[in-house]
């Protein structure tokens, strides 16, 4: 769908009108779905979504002709983005999309993760102090179903945490 709506064209002619070098990346890397920053050491990361490599990995092996390896996966990544292909670290997706909708730099080697069950606890509380003896069965239904999504959605905040502190990060927890 993006490919067939030709911006990528209109985006790189209004590179060149402002006299931008332009290049096609060889990795397959949506906007959301790649954080950059740096260590405490200044040395720069990629942390890069498991879906954002296999598509990566798809586009290298059609390339090829062959299976592309890990490496190679990285490597590729590593040269759109200017870093060492040791800095890039995939990252599961802590939901159903983007790093960039539950993670967020905070410091060099500190990021922030969403902490949804303390979140949803956190909300839930609020409600029901909030309408107290008016709370309805529907109301603590609606509840029930943000709590229960709450503790969901950890489970993969948990895979993202281990992907980010394998990667050498702090994780600070945030709801």
């Amino acid at each position: 769908s993006v490919d067939s709506s030709g911006y990528q064209r209109v985006g790189g002619a209004q590179g060149r009108i402002h006299g931008e070098q332009v290049f096609q990346a060889r990795s397959y890397v949506e906007g959301g779905n790649l954080l950059s920053g740096l260590r405490s050491d200044g040395t720069p990361y990629v942390l890069v979504g498991q879906d954002s490599l296999e598509l990566t990995r798809e586009l290298l092996e059609r390339q090829l002709g062959r299976k592309a390896q890990d490496q190679e996966v990285l490597e590729t990544v590593a040269a759109d983005y200017g870093v060492e292909a040791e800095q890039v670290f995939p990252v599961e997706q802590p939901g159903e999309f983007h790093l960039d909708m539950r993670m967020s730099p905070l410091a060099p080697g500190v990021i922030a993760l969403q902490d949804s069950q303390l979140s949803s606890q956190m909300q839930a509380a609020w409600i029901r102090e909030e309408l107290g003896s008016t709370m309805t069965a529907a109301w603590s239904q609606e509840v029930d179903d943000m709590l229960k999504a709450g503790e969901e959605a950890s489970r993969y905040e948990a895979l993202a945490r281990r992907d980010l502190e394998k990667a050498g990060l702090k994780v600070v927890p945030m709801a």
